[in-house]
């Protein structure tokens, strides 16, 4: 119940906003879409990131598309998909705010 009053509607709301701005989520499924990837997206490819970085495997899966893409780098306000970019430097570029570091180390640590 607790999600269903927070989120209700809200996603509906934040699909269209992004809709309108032309945000759209890339796919090796559609025709239009082929040329944005170098190579086919696969399972294993993912699993390897998770193994190698210990990252979630949602964010992993993230992570494989942009490795399996054309584009050099990614632009994320995730710390975690920031911080397992610099364990494995195959992976490509992810810029993100200096912000984002900063935060998980004063929520994280003590000075």
């Amino acid at each position: 119940m607790l999600c269903e009053a927070f989120l209700s509607k809200k996603v509906a709301e934040i699909e269209q906003l992004l809709s309108e701005r032309g945000v759209e989520y890339i796919s090796q499924s559609e025709p239009s879409q082929k040329d944005l990837f170098a190579k086919r997206i696969d399972w294993p490819d993912a699993v390897a990131i998770v193994e190698k970085t210990g990252l979630a495997v949602s964010d992993a899966m993230i992570l494989n598309a942009v490795q399996c893409s054309r584009t050099s780098f990614m632009f994320s306000a995730d710390f975690d998909v920031g911080y397992a970019t610099l364990s494995d430097g195959a992976l490509k570029d992810v810029v993100m705010p200096d912000s984002i570091a900063r935060e998980y180390r004063h929520f994280h640590f003590t000075s």
